[in-house]
C-alpha cells in the first residue's frame, strides 16, 4: 500500500515467492516484510523580513531547493523517504544570520538520521540585519558634526541645505548608541 515498500519476501523451502513449487505433504511458509516510509518537512522561519533562502540536500528530488518566506514562514515537506541519513543545509543570503538549525528527533540537519516510519522536521530560522541611519539638521547653515559611539566608532556629518546622514547597513540586531560631540 501507498506509504509502504517491500522489503523482503521469502520462503521457506528457499523458493522464489512467485514461483513455489509444492511437493505433496510438504508445507512451506512464506514471509513478505514490509517497511513504512519515512518523512521530513523543512521549515524556514525568518525574522526581521521575508526572503528566498536556498538549500541544497541529499533528498531524492529535492537536492537544491528553495523556500521563500511570506509572513516569516515557508516549509518545504518530503514524503517516501526510505529510512537512512540525510543532509540538508541552507547557503545563507546576504544580509541574514542563521540562528538555530535544529531537528525534532535531536539530530544536527547536516546528519538527520531516518528510521522507518518517522516523520522528523528541521527548523532554520534567521534573522535579518538591520541599518541605523543618523540624520542632523541644522538652522542657519552647514556644517560639521562629529558623533562617538562604543559600537560604530567616530563618524563625522557633513550636512548641506541644512541637512546630512550617516548610514550603517549590515548591523545585527542589538542596542547602539550615539551621542553628538559638543561643538566649541
Amino acid at each position: 500500500p501507498a506509504g509502504w515498500v517491500q522489503s523482503g519476501a521469502t520462503c521457506t523451502n528457499g523458493a522464489n515467492p512467485a514461483n513455489i513449487s509444492l511437493a505433496p505433504g510438504v508445507t512451506v511458509r512464506c514471509t513478505f516484510t514490509n517497511t513504512q516510509l519515512s518523512s521530513l518537512t523543512v521549515v524556514k522561519q525568518a525574522t526581521g523580513g521575508d526572503g528566498t533562502f536556498a538549500f541544497s540536500s541529499n533528498l531524492p528530488g529535492g537536492a537544491n531547493f528553495n523556500l521563500t518566506t511570506t509572513g516569516g514562514v515557508a516549509q518545504q515537506r518530503f514524503t517516501g523517504l526510505v529510512a537512512g541519513t540525510y543532509n540538508i543545509s541552507e547557503t545563507v543570503p546576504a544580509g541574514w544570520d542563521l540562528t538555530r538549525a535544529t531537528c525534532t528527533d535531536g539530530s544536527s540537519p547536516n546528519a538527520v538520521d531516518l528510521a522507518a516510519g518517522e516523520d522528523v522536521t528541521c527548523v532554520f530560522a534567521n534573522t535579518q540585519r538591520g541599518s541605523l541611519t543618523v540624520m542632523k539638521n541644522t538652522i542657519g547653515g552647514n556644517g560639521v558634526f562629529t558623533f562617538t559611539s562604543q559600537a560604530l566608532g567616530g563618524f563625522a556629518v557633513t550636512t548641506a541645505n541644512g541637512s546630512g546622514q550617516q548610514v550603517f547597513g549590515n548591523l545585527v540586531p542589538g542596542v547602539y548608541d550615539l551621542s553628538e560631540n559638543a561643538s566649541a
